[in-house]
């Protein structure tokens, strides 16, 4: 709970204290959605690494369904 009221404050760098198990992905794609809902923000960038891709993108299209495009950028493309 303390996690989603400092959200709502739509931070510039957002750093949560979330152990394994606690819904991390899902707490930062709401968030997100939040933000972009809101129009406090228009591009968000979220850094995790290349074996989380798949769950991100598979988490935002079962919450949002197809509303928001993913565009992930992995270091294979460099």
């Amino acid at each position: 709970a303390e996690s989603l009221k400092l959200s709502s404050q739509d931070p510039q760098v957002k750093i949560d204290d979330i152990g394994a198990g606690g819904g991390k992905t899902i707490l930062t794609l709401l968030n997100i959605i939040g933000a972009l809902d809101r129009g406090s923000s228009k591009m968000p960038l979220v850094a995790c690494p290349n074996d989380l891709l798949i769950n991100y993108q598979e988490d935002l299209h079962t919450i949002a369904g197809d509303n928001y495009n993913f565009f992930p950028i992995t270091t294979d493309i460099f």
